[in-house]
């Protein structure tokens, strides 16, 4: 084997060791990026990627040099392809993620991945769900709806993805495919809508004859309420086939990251058959905290003074778990039982980003001043780093010693980034039926 191919191969199994062996849903040769490599685009945006990340991982400053050499050529070429008929094919929406993946894991400021991620929503709705139905343009939708989606719940303002046809379309043929955490993902779509509508509705006059302000309001408890209601049977159902996935312990008396200077902040933490389940309850928690936040935020808008907004229930479960429960604290704690967990766990593969959405919200629902707040706020900034971006004795484990430190300096600055991600994209879609439709106007990544 040429001496190029056998480090590029190396490369690459690297960072699916790091990154990927925790996934759930395939194996390392099922990964969607490792079938996309015929498109010239994609296989230099994952040059790019894993040559940076190993570079950064082993801290071969000559490698990330490389590394955002190939990102410039990809992003070069990627302009090309949004500007010609290749616009809406497979390889340009790949190369379209291998960059944003790039821009989330190797830049320490993470404004870049953001812009290129409303480039990247854009090119995913203009492309519409019809093109997302086979098995690899699918998993490159699943790679990138909760990041989607997390985006637009920061931002508060509704996603394409909460449309019927972007929670059916994409299974229609292999609807065995569709498993208990897509399901989840269904219901937090909805979720940045509703934020929307509230932050519209407590803008407007005090006016309870406003009969569409009336209207929509009575929709969002409609939303709201359908939400829990699926929320709800989801738990029952997960509960239900899961239920030896957790096991109360005693906090880690050796690694003290459930401990303060008090002793143990828990009584017990928790522990699952992997780290799937953990994440998949970790995930269940958070939606159901922002889902009650939802709640609180409906229930002091003018016209639920007229209109009666059902109060979410609670339920017991044969689990050591809240589950269905109003009580937002207490879905925080169990968030944060989990994160001796998810420590060991993520020593090989990076699951930690993935707990990151979660995490926020669940620290928005404890007070700060508690002493559960207080052990959150001064986590060992080695801890707190790993949830952010990477731990690099996790990174580096089996590779030569090369000092300390894990990330390079910024190699492009704010400006040069902005001008990179200027790309635009003519739309030359096609209609559901026959895969053809009007133009739109220019999308552009910025």
């Amino acid at each position: 084997m040429p001496t190029v191919a056998f480090r590029r191969n190396m490369l690459i199994s690297f960072f699916i060791d790091k990154l990927y062996d925790g996934r759930h849903t395939y194996g390392n040769s099922d990964w969607w990026i490792l079938q996309v490599q015929d498109s010239h685009t994609s296989s230099i945006a994952l040059d790019a990627l894993v040559t940076k990340f190993f570079g950064q991982a082993s801290l071969q400053k000559e490698l990330i040099l490389e590394g955002t050499k190939y990102y410039t050529q990809a992003l070069s070429s990627l302009r090309q392809d949004l500007a010609s008929p290749n616009a809406f094919s497979l390889g340009t929406l790949a190369a379209t993620s291998i960059l944003s993946m790039f821009e989330l894991i190797t830049f320490s400021s993470h404004n870049g991945w953001i812009q290129h991620a409303g480039g990247l929503a854009r090119l995913m709705q203009a492309r519409g769900p019809w093109r997302h139905k086979s098995s690899t343009e699918r998993k490159v939708l699943l790679e990138n709806r909760i990041l989607l989606v997390g985006n637009a719940m920061m931002s508060r303002k509704r996603t394409f993805l909460e449309e019927r046809d972007w929670k059916d379309v994409p299974w229609e043929d292999a609807p065995e495919n569709k498993d208990p955490y897509d399901h989840l993902i269904d219901i937090a779509c909805d979720i940045p809508g509703m934020l929307e509508d509230i932050d519209h509705l407590a803008q407007q006059p005090q006016d309870l004859d406003d009969l569409d302000n009336e209207g929509l309001f009575l929709d969002l408890v409609n939303r709201s309420e359908r939400a829990f209601d699926e929320l709800d049977a989801w738990w029952r159902s997960w509960a239900t086939a899961n239920l030896h996935s957790c096991v109360e312990r005693p906090p880690d008396a050796d690694s003290k990251i459930s401990y303060d200077e008090n002793g143990p902040v828990f009584d017990s933490v928790l522990h699952f058959e992997s780290y799937w389940a953990c994440y998949i309850m970790i995930f269940h928690n958070a939606l159901r905290i922002l889902l009650l936040s939802v709640w609180e935020q409906t229930s002091i808008l003018p016209y639920s003074k007229q209109y009666l907004v059902r109060t979410p229930i609670d339920e017991t479960n044969p689990l050591p778990l809240l589950g269905i429960s109003q009580n937002k604290e207490g879905l925080a704690l169990e968030i944060f039982r989990c994160i001796e967990f998810c420590e060991y766990q993520t020593r090989r593969f990076m699951g930690n980003s993935c707990v990151l959405f979660p995490i926020f919200y669940a620290q928005q629902a404890l007070d700060p001043v508690s002493r559960e707040g207080q052990w959150l706020l001064s986590l060992p900034q080695r801890r707190l780093e790993s949830f952010k971006t990477f731990d690099s004795a996790m990174l580096t484990e089996g590779l030569p010693s090369c000092g300390t430190g894990l990330f390079g300096e910024k190699v492009m600055s704010n400006s040069e980034m902005q001008r990179n991600e200027n790309l635009q994209l003519p739309y030359r879609g096609r209609a559901k039926d026959q895969m053809s439709s009007p133009a739109l106007p220019d999308i552009c990544f910025q």
